[in-house]
């Protein structure tokens, strides 16, 4: 048994099945909630693998039209050009009803950076791509705006314009609380159940995460030894070629 996820890798996944090489025991996992799941619902329902959705509740609530998007999506909002290649509500239930599960996958994608921090309103806002380069977050303040304060992994900014200083352990703890507790909060409103699988944004696990899901009985956690259909499955189909 192997978990294959995909982001927007739908195609591949469909070429391991049209050749035969998908086995009954994979667990087909499909991150984020794109809009290309749902393009593909009549073929993917038939597949008799598992298959869990594992949503970001925020993307699933962008009030835009759905949209195909070309390429490589990043994971804010803020650079989609007024895209929005992610399944609604009503795209969700669709899967649920052609055998898929839903899954949480953080309420926001936001693990990393930070914007607008302080003891009172935390803002999480994530930019990997900026990594910890000072010349890059000029950069990025620039693109999102001089009132979007930006800080490296694991720093904070008190205030707008200030040097960011070290994120406590504390504010980290109760950012993973809040975020999982949202996403949890969501998956009751919408759908009248929390899901009982959670991937990790990235893989990242912690233990202050991982005692968050228990909390909420969450039991299956997915992401650590997963095969990437997106980015190149040629392992896959040389493995069971064989």
């Amino acid at each position: 048994m192997a978990t294959l996820m995909t982001h927007v890798g739908v195609n591949k996944l469909l070429a391991l099945a049209d050749d035969g090489l998908l086995l009954d025991d994979d667990v087909l996992t499909f991150d984020d909630g794109c809009l290309v799941v749902h393009d593909n619902i009549d073929r993917l329902g038939k597949l008799p693998q598992r298959k869990i959705a594992f949503i970001v509740p925020e993307y699933a609530d962008i009030n835009r039209p759905c949209q195909r998007t070309p390429g490589v999506y990043y994971q804010d909002d803020r650079v989609f050009n007024n895209s929005k290649p992610f399944m609604d509500v009503p795209m969700l239930k669709d899967l649920v009803a052609h055998g898929f599960e839903l899954g949480m996958h953080s309420f926001a994608h936001r693990t990393v950076l930070t914007h607008g921090t302080t003891p009172a309103n935390r803002l999480w806002r994530l930019a990997t791509f900026f990594g910890v380069n000072q010349k890059r977050l000029a950069i990025a303040a620039t693109m999102f705006g001089t009132d979007s304060a930006l800080a490296v992994p694991g720093l904070v900014f008190n205030e707008p314009g200030q040097t960011p200083c070290q994120r406590t352990q504390q504010e980290f703890v109760d950012f993973v609380h809040d975020d999982t507790q949202h996403c949890a909060a969501w998956f009751e409103r919408a759908f009248n159940y929390i899901p009982t699988t959670y991937a990790a944004p990235f893989n990242h696990w912690s233990t202050e995460l991982i005692h968050t899901l228990h909390e909420l009985g969450v039991h299956e956690l997915f992401g650590n030894e997963r095969l990437s259909v997106d980015d190149d499955y040629t392992e896959i189909v040389n493995a069971r070629s064989k």
